[in-house]
């Protein structure tokens, strides 16, 4: 008699084939059993119907918040899970947890507490108990990440602790491309607490268990490494971020992954100008213009205005480069985005002071304390506009004290004990 494999560890090659992705590559029993035929239509039919269902679902709400019918949806779904089922709820509401955490930072806390509780419903009973902790791991590690976009740090390093204590109860380690994306999001509160060099141990320690697991095209990796270019950059290795930033951009398709593609593209014709590479932003833009206007956002289109008012800047194109960056710096303050409305206002400045417009130098000086006060900056990047109006209404302003002023209100976003020190 040929012998077939149980039916829940056949329900969990479906589950790690629909909603997994690289899991099949590290299970090798599952795949032999796949390719033999030993996965039974009906099974295979039923369970792909209802982990897709579940998945759609999730996602349907995934762009919104996280109100009282969703989450009643989600309440119900959960009841309703067995173990298998459940499993897929968790990794479904980590990534909605995820997208929410860019969009919609308040809900993507509720979305990860729900991947909590599906994580610990869990347990499968074809693989060994402690499987399961690997997924408490990522849910853990998602609500850890909830916690970082609300700036509630603490509470993040708590339940980060909490996911690593769970990945070492786990003997197995099974799941290396959880254990991947779970530092992936460590590394984000590093580099929010601007602890870059932890940030780049965590993301080297992510991409070697990412590196035997993601056979995708496009994977997990670029995200890395977008990763690591922003670390390398804050640590003021801006010419190794810039060419990181340019090779994972030539690894992309901008048709097709379009949203990587643009944040790599962005953060180095961000970044280009501080090089002097000119000549390399004129020739990137075009594209990622293009892109950003088919594809993007708002934010991305407003943020490719801001490189050619920066490059208008360095070229000498004075006049445009006037005009570009008072459209930007309102466009900033429109969003509430006070940090970037208070860099492209002292790049402003810079054009003013080169043109020896003094009255439009005080009037923008004497218009940003007001303006940010309402805004979300904190006390000492204040002080430092307050020092700049100073210098304004003195006529002291100088090119090297608008440089000085820029470099830390790029690093001053998150950190209100940075002070500013004028050299």
């Amino acid at each position: 008699m040929e012998e077939r494999l149980p039916p829940e560890f056949l329900a969990v090659i479906v589950h790690l084939g629909q909603v997994c992705e690289g899991c099949t590559e590290g299970l090798r029993v599952p795949l032999r059993a796949l390719r033999e035929g030993l996965l039974p239509t009906d099974l295979k039919g039923i369970s792909e119907i209802d982990l897709q269902r579940a998945q759609a679902q999730v996602a349907a709400s995934a762009d919104g918040e996280l109100d009282g019918e969703s989450a009643a949806l989600a309440a119900r779904q959960l009841e309703a899970a067995d173990a298998i089922k459940a499993w897929g709820l968790a990794e479904a509401w980590c990534q909605a947890s995820l997208e929410a955490a860019r969009h919609r930072p308040e809900s993507a806390l509720p979305w990860a507490t729900l991947a909590v509780q599906a994580a610990g419903r869990a347990a499968l009973p074809c693989l060994p108990d402690h499987c399961s902790r690997e997924l408490e791991m990522l849910a853990q590690a998602h609500r850890g990440n909830a916690l970082r976009v609300l700036d509630e740090f603490h509470g993040a390093g708590q339940a980060f602790h909490e996911a690593n204590e769970s990945w070492r109860a786990s003997d197995s380690q099974l799941f290396g491309d959880m254990r991947a994306r779970t530092l992936s999001l460590v590394a984000s509160l590093a580099i929010d607490q601007r602890r870059f060099d932890d940030a780049l141990e965590d993301l080297s320690e992510a991409a070697e268990w990412a590196r035997g697991w993601l056979s995708k095209p496009v994977s997990f990796g670029p995200t890395l490494e977008i990763k690591r270019a922003h670390a390398l950059a804050q640590l003021g290795r801006t010419r190794e971020a810039v060419q990181l930033w340019g090779e994972v951009a030539r690894t992309l398709r901008p048709t097709q992954e379009t949203r990587l593609w643009l944040i790599a593209q962005k953060n180095q014709l961000f970044y280009l100008p501080d090089l002097g590479q000119f000549d390399r932003v004129r020739s990137l833009l075009p594209e990622v213009r293009s892109v950003a206007e088919s594809h993007g956002t708002e934010a991305d289109r407003i943020r490719v205005r801001w490189v050619e008012g920066r490059l208008a800047l360095g070229t000498g194109e004075i006049a445009r480069a006037e005009e570009l960056l008072t459209s930007v710096r309102q466009s900033f303050l429109d969003l509430n985005q006070g940090y970037s409305a208070a860099v492209a206002s002292l790049e402003l400045a810079t054009v003013y002071c080169q043109q020896g417009k003094l009255r439009q130098l005080r009037r923008l000086a004497m218009e940003l304390v007001p303006i940010f006060q309402s805004k979300d900056i904190h006390r000492e990047a204040l002080a430092a506009l307050a020092l700049f109006q100073q210098a304004a209404l003195a006529e002291e302003v100088t090119g090297h004290f608008l440089e000085e002023l820029v470099s830390y209100f790029r690093r001053a976003e998150g950190h209100p004990q940075l002070r500013f020190r004028k050299t």
